[in-house]
This record gives structure tokens, C-alpha cells and sequence, in this order.
């Protein structure tokens, strides 16, 4: 088991990672629950995990209601990640679910499959090349016309908006969809260029998608911060995968920063605390 944010981080933050029974392939953001008691639930991509944040806002969530909080983000994850048994079991055990909006880069499409492990590493199916969904994009944007990579990356939408709601479907327990990004949902893609088709965090998503998977949850939240960022973070002579240097000091210009940690903790505590009344 592994957890590279952990691996890579480790000359400033502890991020107390640990295993859950049943669940072989990865390390969970601490700290454990007790789960012979009351806790909510959070499932979503590295912005719940927390990088970059000794509080990330599951921590924050937990102190604003004296509730124990299970954070199970995961770098890179996709609702195909958290359709599991194990990680069903654990989900409608919880009082109720806060689902950050993952980002549709961990879908696939008749180009490129990454159904194995439902994140942003896949098979490019032509050559059976290993990629990110970003490189296999780049790649295609390049050599394909702009007509087929549209019909793509509408096929790649169209699996999200599914998967997202077969996911919804099987949280038996209250949700809340979490929008977290320095982005608002709507936007109008350039098919011609990787950033135009993605945009920022959760890429490929837009207000259409959205529309269609609210209805399958109790509430939705929307974060639109970018407060705090860039952050800086410890003395390097080299990046590491994530940040950006800038005369010898790393910089996070991409997670979300303690401070929209904070503000999300803040306006997720709202509906929580409805949740939690009834």
C-alpha cells in the first residue's frame, strides 16, 4: 500500500495515512474513526484528501460539529474508485456522505481505458500505451481533427454523468454534492488545446453535467475560492510533482489552500448541521 502525496511531501507535512481493512491498494488521510460511533462521511480526489493542508476541511468539519469525520479522498479518484463493496460498506454505515464533484479526467471512452482503476492513469487502446488522461488528450488533440476529439470527450462526459449517478444510487445514506474549485461550472470548451478542453479542476465538468447529477443528491454545495494560493511551502532545489519553484522555494498553485479549506468547512457545516437535526 501507498500514498504518494505522503511520500512526496513528507519534509513538511504528516498526514498520519493509514489502512483500512478490506482496502488493499491505498492509504487513508487520518485521522481514523471509531466507527462504533457516529461519523459522516467524505469521499472525493485530492482536494478532500487534503494536500498541502494539515486541516483540510473533513478535520475542519469534524471540530465545527463534534462529529467524527472519515476522509476518504484519494489522489486522482473517480466515482468509479468509491463503487466498490468495501467502500460502499463504509459509505452507508455514515450518517450521511459529503461527495466532492470528481473530475471526469478518471472516465473512459472507445479511445482510452481507465475503467482498471478509476482515476487518471489509463490504457490508450490503439497501442496499449500507459498514460494520464492528460497525455493521452494532449496527444489526440494533435493528431486527430477537432470534430472527433468533440465527440470524445462528449463520450467521456456522458460515462461520467453515469457513473456518477450509479455511485449516488448505491449511497444508500444522505448526500451532499460538493462543488470545490477555483472555477464556477459553467464554461465553453476549445477543443482545439488540452487546458481549453479541461479547464481548472474538476476538469471536463460544466453546469450541464451538474444539472444532471443534483437531482440524485439531498443537497449541493458550491466553494469557488482561490484565497491563499499560491501558497508557498519549504526550500527546494527541484519540483516535485504538484508544485512549482520559484527561486529555490516550492509553491502550490493548484490544491486548494488552507484558507479554502476553511471557507469550504465553513459552508458545508451549514448543511451538515441540517443533516444532522433530522
Amino acid at each position: 500500500m501507498i500514498n504518494k502525496y505522503q511520500e512526496l511531501d513528507v519534509a513538511l507535512f504528516d498526514y498520519g495515512v493509514y489502512a483500512i481493512e478490506g482496502i488493499t491498494n491505498r492509504l487513508f488521510r487520518g485521522p481514523a474513526v471509531d466507527r462504533r460511533h457516529p461519523y459522516i462521511a467524505c469521499i472525493g480526489a485530492a482536494q478532500t484528501f487534503g494536500r498541502f493542508c494539515s486541516r483540510p476541511f473533513p478535520a475542519l468539519l469534524a471540530d465545527r460539529l463534534g462529529v467524527q469525520v472519515l476522509n476518504l479522498g484519494a489522489g486522482g479518484a473517480g466515482p468509479k474508485m468509491f463503487n466498490s463493496p468495501n467502500h460502499l460498506e463504509l459509505l452507508n454505515s455514515a450518517e450521511f456522505v459529503v461527495v466532492q464533484v470528481f473530475s471526469g479526467r478518471s472516465e473512459s471512452n472507445s479511445y482510452f481505458d481507465n475503467s482498471k482503476g478509476g482515476g487518471r492513469r489509463g490504457v490508450r487502446l490503439k497501442d496499449g500505451k500507459v498514460l494520464t488522461f492528460e497525455e493521452f488528450l494532449r496527444e489526440f488533440t494533435v493528431s486527430e481533427p477537432t470534430k472527433l476529439v468533440k465527440q470524445v470527450i462528449n463520450e467521456t462526459r456522458y460515462n461520467y454523468v453515469n457513473n456518477m449517478i450509479r455511485l449516488l444510487n448505491g449511497i444508500r445514506r444522505p448526500k451532499v454534492l460538493f462543488w470545490f474549485s477555483r472555477r464556477l461550472p459553467k464554461y465553453d470548451p476549445d477543443f482545439t488545446t488540452v487546458s481549453g478542453v479541461l479547464r481548472g479542476f474538476p476538469q471536463l465538468v460544466d453546469d450541464e453535467m451538474l444539472n444532471e447529477i443534483r437531482p440524485w443528491c439531498d443537497m449541493y454545495i458550491e466553494c469557488v475560492s482561490s484565497k491563499g494560493l499560491p501558497q508557498k511551502l519549504w526550500p527546494s532545489q527541484h519540483e516535485i510533482p504538484g508544485t512549482s519553484l520559484n527561486m529555490g522555494m516550492l509553491f502550490n498553485r493548484y490544491y486548494p489552500s488552507p484558507e479554502m479549506h476553511a471557507e469550504a468547512a465553513d459552508l458545508l457545516a451549514i448543511a451538515c448541521r441540517r443533516l444532522l437535526s433530522k
